[in-house]
């Protein structure tokens, strides 16, 4: 592909919102850095970001560890209090790294100063 069409979709997606799902084995696995990085460019490309992740591996992970038990109702897992506050510090600390993540890789994306202007958020 030469650079006018990838220009061309660059443009057309320019200013669009992508909703950006990470399950929770792309979040566990060896190239999640790599995926972030990926992310980074496609803002640094001008198009606004959504990023909703999965955590459940990670939350079932840590009740094993804690030997809290893991609670089913018709197959569907019960959010009890213990697992709610696991949750929340699962997520918040994955919100933190992936926050990290762009901030770093940011700086390394050879197109960085293309289409960021300070007044654009995440």
């Amino acid at each position: 592909m030469d650079f006018a069409t990838l220009f061309f979709y660059i443009n057309i997606h320019r200013d669009k919102i992508f909703v950006i799902t990470l399950n929770g084995n792309a979040i566990a696995g060896k190239n999640f850095a790599h995926i972030i990085s990926d992310i980074g460019l496609l803002h640094s490309l001008g198009i606004r970001l959504v990023i909703v992740y999965r955590i459940r591996p990670k939350i079932d992970k840590k009740l094993i560890n804690k030997q809290y038990p893991i609670i089913y109702h018709k197959n569907i897992r019960v959010t009890d209090a213990n697992t709610l506050e696991l949750a929340k510090q699962i997520s918040g600390t994955l919100q933190l790294d992936i926050t990290a993540l762009l901030s770093i890789n940011l700086n390394n994306i050879p197109l960085q100063s293309a289409y960021i202007n300070k007044s654009r958020q995440w």
